[in-house]
C-alpha cells in the first residue's frame, strides 16, 4: 500500500448493472483495488411502453419532469427518439436531476437540467424545485421506485403524474461465481449503490449468507443501507455524499486508507 495506491490488494466487488460498472472499476482501480464486476441487478423497458409514451406526448401539459437516476433519462430518451422527438420536446416543462450522474446523461442528452437539489436525498427535492402549489410533474421512475419522493412532491402542493421508464430486475446469473469468490476468501469489501443492488446482493448469497463475514459492505447512501439492512445485510460504512466520489471515499474509510 502506497499513498498514491491506498486500496493496493484489496479485492472490491462491484454490484452495479453491467452497464454502469466500468466508471467506478476504473476509480477504484486507479487506488489500486483488484475489482470484480458481479452484476446483482440489470434493466429492462417497460413491459407496456403506452403509458411512458402517452406522458411524452403530453410533455407540454406539465410544469417539471424530475428524473432520479442516469437510466431515468436513457429509457426515457429511448421512447422520445422512438416517437420522432428531440430534447426540444422539453422545452415547456422545466427539468430536474436528481444527483451529478443524472445531470450529466441530461446534458449529454443536450437538454442540461434546470434545477439539482444540493444532496441526492427526497426530502431536497422539493425546495430545489421552488413553489410547487398547483404545478403539475411528471417522474418517469423504475417500477421498484418508492413513493416518498411522490409524496413530498404532493405535500408541497404538486399534482404528480408517476410513470415506469424503466424496470429494476434481479440478477443472480453470478451466483455462483460470487459464492466461489467468497468462499475462496477473495472480497475484502462489497460496494452497494442503490436499495435494488442490496436487495440483489441479498438475494444472490441467499442462505450462505454467512459467506459475508469478514467482507466490508459500502453503501453509497442511506437508503441504500436501511435497505441493506432490511435484508440481513451487515453495513459497515455509508457514504456521507451520495455520489460515486462519495462512495470510493467510504471505501477508503473502510480500510482506515486516507489518500495523500
Amino acid at each position: 500500500m502506497t499513498a498514491d495506491r491506498p486500496l493496493a490488494g484489496k479485492r472490491i466487488v462491484i454490484t452495479r448493472s453491467r452497464e454502469q460498472a466500468p466508471e467506478l472499476a476504473r476509480r477504484l482501480e486507479a487506488l489500486g483495488a483488484v475489482v470484480y464486476s458481479v452484476p446483482t441487478i440489470r434493466f429492462a423497458p417497460p413491459e407496456d411502453t403506452r403509458p411512458l409514451d402517452r406522458a411524452i406526448a403530453g410533455l407540454n401539459r406539465f410544469d417539471w419532469v424530475v428524473f432520479t437516476s442516469p437510466n431515468g433519462v436513457r429509457f426515457f430518451w429511448e421512447r422520445l427518439t422512438a416517437l420522432g422527438f428531440g430534447p426540444e420536446k422539453l422545452s415547456r416543462p422545466k427539468v430536474a436531476a436528481v444527483g451529478p450522474g443524472t445531470a450529466a446523461e441530461l446534458v449529454r442528452r443536450g437538454r442540461p437540467p434546470d434545477a439539482m437539489p444540493p444532496e441526492a436525498l427526497t426530502l431536497r427535492v422539493p425546495e430545489a424545485l421552488g413553489d410547487l402549489q398547483g404545478r403539475r410533474i411528471l417522474l418517469p421512475r423504475t417500477d421498484i421506485a418508492g413513493p416518498e419522493l411522490a409524496e413530498a412532491l404532493r405535500s408541497a402542493g404538486a399534482e404528480v403524474v408517476e410513470v415506469i421508464a424503466y424496470r429494476t430486475l434481479t440478477d443472480v446469473a453470478e451466483k455462483d461465481r460470487l459464492a466461489g469468490l467468497l468462499r475462496g476468501q477473495q472480497v475484502d469489501a462489497i460496494t452497494l449503490t442503490s436499495a435494488s443492488t442490496a436487495r440483489g446482493l441479498a438475494a444472490m448469497v441467499g442462505p450462505t449468507r454467512d459467506l459475508l463475514e469478514g467482507v466490508k459492505i459500502v453503501c453509497i447512501g442511506p437508503v441504500t443501507a436501511r435497505t441493506a439492512a432490511e435484508a440481513g445485510l451487515n453495513v459497515d460504512v455509508v457514504a456521507g455524499e451520495h455520489t460515486l466520489d462519495g462512495l470510493v471515499r467510504a471505501v477508503l474509510d473502510a480500510f482506515r486508507a486516507v489518500v495523500t
